[in-house]
């Protein structure tokens, strides 16, 4: 009975010892996958990155575009509502020139008017 239960002590241990060796071996075996999988991830991530980064620089320089059209957009609306500004207020000063003008030959043509009624009055009297 001695020997059988050292026999079975020893394939008890021979099996627990390949066992132990197994899994170790698929311990290791996951754990390589696991640092590859992790790696892996580690690139894409920085590749990832890299590709966002180079969006952000593209992103980046076309609101610098867009920002220096609007600009210079707003500083020719600008100096076109200054150039009607001043053409209005030229105008202006032309229409009060023309208005007085107007109103100076309106009293040219009373005085006038009047003139050719005193003449005509005269006539009248020396025929």
């Amino acid at each position: 009975m001695h020997k059988g239960l050292l026999v079975w002590n020893i394939v008890l241990t021979v099996l627990l010892l390949a066992g132990f060796g197994l899994g170790f071996y698929f311990f290791k075996i996951y754990s390589d996958t696991t640092e590859e999988r992790i790696l892996t991830v580690s690139q894409n991530l920085q590749e990832l990155t890299q590709v966002v980064n180079e969006h952000a620089v593209t992103i980046n320089q076309h609101a610098e575009l867009v920002n220096n059209h609007i600009n210079n957009m707003n500083q020719e609306y600008t100096a076109a509502l200054e150039e009607n500004q001043r053409i209005i207020a030229e105008m202006d000063g032309i229409i009060d020139e023309c208005q007085q003008i107007i109103n100076d030959n309106a009293a040219y043509m009373e005085e006038i008017l009047s003139n050719l009624e005193a003449l005509s009055i005269t006539i009248l009297q020396n025929e």
